[in-house]
């Protein structure tokens, strides 16, 4: 008997299981329990679909972004929007309206960009531009997140389902 087949007796009889620190029939009680309930994956395959279709509409409103190009930009002006709203620390910042300059095959442009908190007259930073239309301007390309979102629903589509041929399969031999 090698030193590994010693070690793995060793943990058996000690009542190690390699799963938990048990005998393992905690786990094997709630894996009965979950196969007697197919509820728990009519949920899960619920919930992906959900992610699914949420996740496609996302990307379906985000996938026009995909030709924008990168400009620079500078905040031309800032208009006070609200006198502050409190943060997860309690406080009070002003958000304002920005409007951003920024310049398109030699034409300049000043657009409202939206609300922010942390802005100063003259910041630079980077924005996308829809090289069809340079007046329409986003903060980013938000491509990555929809279809994490769709790959996520995927997986859990796929879970469910192989919960639910293990609950068929178990109650037909049962």
């Amino acid at each position: 008997m090698n030193e590994i087949s010693k070690m793995n007796e060793y943990y058996r009889f000690r009542g190690f299981d390699g799963m938990n620190r048990t005998n393992g029939n905690d786990f094997k009680d709630s894996e009965e329990k979950s196969s007697r309930n197919p509820r728990i994956f009519l949920f899960i395959l619920f919930m992906g679909i959900l992610m699914i279709v949420l996740g496609t509409a996302f990307f379906i409103s985000v996938s026009g972004q995909i030709g924008y190009k990168e400009v620079t930009v500078t905040v031309s002006r800032i208009a006070l929007y609200e006198d502050g709203h409190a943060t997860k620390f309690g406080h009070a910042e002003p958000t304002y309206w920005t409007y951003v300059k920024y310049t398109v095959n030699g034409k300049e442009y000043e657009e409202e960009l939206g609300l922010f908190s942390d802005v100063m007259v003259g910041k630079r930073m980077t924005l996308r531009y829809d090289p069809t239309d340079p007046t329409r301007i986003t903060t980013d390309n938000n491509i990555v997140l929809p279809v994490v979102i769709i790959a996520g629903g995927g997986v859990m589509v796929i879970i469910s389902l192989i919960g639910f041929v293990r609950t068929r399969k178990k109650r037909n031999k049962g």
